[in-house]
């Protein structure tokens, strides 16, 4: 059996010189238009590829934005709701000190400006918004499993805020005046209680523990807000980056997602669990 390369070479041999440069010519061409259109294919193919990766990445960060403005809506309300609780006992300390210092008690109480009924309400509306930014934390947790040490955080604090409220609630209810009407035109404001020296000193030392959680709530709040912020708006505004808190007392804890294996609040959740009945 004859070669396969000595048959195409005889083959070859046997045409004109005329009919060969024909033959190469058009071989050539159709060469080029195969290369040319595999060339194309092959952009197209990389061009499409681009596309949808854009696409996804587009997607991506109308998501990133979506939560973004979920979660921070939620803590936002829950921040706000601190600082009118945080308003609220900081004014009745300072109502209380001032009647208890006071030489006309008879007629003094009616500067007491707090009212019973405004604190459980304000304690309410707290409660209310940070229930609801942990149902954020909850629902968006999947983004970062890490942000799951806020929740612990933010648990750990709550504790300490309801016992310090409940603390100075069964303190205090007493102590601010009540109001009721004794028909639709005469609203009369009934005294509180007497406040001695010692009862003074006992609500203000629960008062300024209660403070002083709410305060950490605060914190926390704002190193949430630095978190997602680097987290989910970072490639839009890269290199730029939101701050963490520095506090000038380092005794105080800074969440941050690039520390949670160090992260200490630990020893916090220890205490809660030591304190709770039965431990």
């Amino acid at each position: 059996m004859s070669n396969p390369l000595e048959c195409m070479a005889a083959f070859w041999s046997s045409l004109n010189p005329t009919l060969q440069s024909t033959l190469l010519t058009n071989v050539t061409t159709v060469a080029i238009a195969v290369a040319g259109a595999i060339v194309v294919l092959l952009r197209i193919g990389h061009e499409a590829k681009n596309v949808i990766n854009q696409n996804k990445q587009n997607e991506a960060q109308k998501l990133k934005l979506r939560v973004y403005e979920e979660v921070a809506t939620k803590y936002e309300q829950s921040s706000d709701s601190i600082v009118s609780l945080l308003d609220f006992i900081r004014t009745l300390l300072l109502e209380l000190e001032a009647y208890s210092k006071s030489e006309n008690k008879t007629d003094d109480y009616r500067r007491i400006n707090s009212r019973t009924v405004e604190m459980i309400k304000t304690k309410t509306l707290e409660s209310s918004a940070t229930t609801a930014m942990y149902g954020a934390l909850e629902k968006w947790e999947i983004i970062d499993p890490r942000f799951h040490v806020f929740k612990v955080a933010f648990s750990a604090i709550s504790h300490e805020i309801g016992e310090a409220y409940g603390e100075l609630y069964f303190k205090v209810y007493t102590r601010m005046p009540v109001e009721f009407s004794s028909n639709a035109s005469n609203n009369v404001l009934m005294p509180p209680k007497p406040l001695s020296p010692a009862e003074l000193t006992e609500i203000t030392e629960i008062g300024e523990r209660l403070v002083a959680a709410l305060n950490n709530f605060l914190a926390y709040v704002f190193d949430l807000r630095v978190e997602m912020q680097n987290l989910l708006l970072g490639d839009l505004f890269a290199p730029h980056k939101a701050r963490t808190r520095i506090p000038k007392d380092k005794s105080l804890i800074v969440i941050s997602l690039e520390s949670v294996r160090e992260f200490r609040i630990w020893p916090i959740v220890g205490r809660i669990v030591l304190s709770l009945p039965g431990a």
